[in-house]
């Protein structure tokens, strides 16, 4: 992970028989002890969060809460963890579709302040280095090796294309508990068209944005994804699910990318083809993209930050 320069503390998550827990609770308190601060406090799964929240309260202290899209059916226990973001001066909604879910469950104003990433890097790429299909079409996917992020679907989609296909090609970022499953999904005669790269450093990541010509995030569920910001950057066009948070505020259909229904191969199949099929896509979808990442850099992000927190505050 790239290093923070600003001043911070990292507490780590523990699980104690399913429960999520930070072993330094002593720690985190002793930085509550400033009356003139604003906390922000992300996540409310944690039960050491649930303490520091109904502290932040019962304390008066000004605190603004900051999550991800929660899932849309909340039992009688996650709407128990909620309570105490009734304290909250604020609520951040990590993109469009977080801020809404908490809009309607929430009587607070809600902001929508989506993941902001230092993209400097990805803009580097030469678009102009970029073959854009005109000899193997490679297909990108960057994320763990897991069920939840569809990369078994996106396999299965590709070894059905490289059937019809020749020059086509998939390269996976990343590692998990599918990798030998997902081995074992590929056709010998097929096994050379695709690689897997592992796990990569965030740091040397873009380097292997560059190899790609379209990106592929095929997941099942994502609060946000990450991936997607970086993909934009690099000029990939983009293909994602509507199960991806970030697919509301990022992905436009037809546009700089497509989004498919979840848990269809099919669709993927679809919409892979498509670029199979209209190599000059690549090059007209991947200048939108990266064009719609401009407004979503990090100094963006400080600046939206500093407006919602100067709204907030009274």
């Amino acid at each position: 992970m790239p290093v923070m320069k600003h001043g911070h503390k990292i507490f780590g998550g523990k699980y104690l028989r399913n429960i999520l827990y930070n072993p330094d609770i002593g720690e985190l308190f002793k930085e509550l002890k400033y009356k003139d601060s604003i906390y922000i406090v992300s996540g409310y799964g944690n039960i050491s969060f649930q303490m520091i929240m109904y502290y932040l309260n019962i304390s008066k202290r000004l605190w603004i809460f900051q999550g991800e899209k929660p899932r849309l059916t909340l039992n009688a226990s996650k709407k128990l963890l909620m309570r105490p973001l009734k304290g909250a001066k604020g609520i951040l909604g990590i993109g469009s579709f977080a801020t809404r879910i908490y809009e309607e469950i929430l009587n607070k104003p809600v902001y929508n302040l989506s993941y902001f990433i230092d993209l400097e890097r990805f803009f580097d790429i030469p678009l102009k280095q970029r073959n854009y299909g005109k000899k193997s079409l490679k297909f990108l996917y960057c994320g763990s090796l897991i069920e939840g992020k569809g990369v078994d679907l996106l396999v299965r989609a590709f070894v059905i294309l490289r059937e019809r296909y020749q020059d086509i090609e998939l390269h996976l970022i990343g590692s998990g508990a599918l990798n030998q499953q997902l081995i074992s999904i590929i056709p010998d005669a097929f096994r050379p068209d695709v690689f897997f790269h592992g796990f990569i450093k965030w740091d040397e990541l873009h380097k292997y944005y560059s190899l790609g010509d379209v990106f592929v995030f095929p997941t099942r569920y994502d609060r946000w994804g990450v991936a997607i910001n970086e993909a934009l950057a690099s000029g990939l066009p983009v293909i994602t699910t509507y199960n991806a948070g970030a697919a509301y505020d990022l992905v436009l259909d037809n546009y700089n990318g497509f989004l498919c229904p979840v848990n269809s191969v099919n669709s993927l199949i679809e919409k892979m083809e498509f670029f199979i099929k209209n190599k000059d896509a690549i090059c007209k979808m991947g200048l939108h993209a990266r064009e719609t990442m401009k407004n979503w850099t990090l100094q963006k992000g400080m600046e939206r930050l500093e407006s919602i927190v100067t709204d907030i505050v009274p």
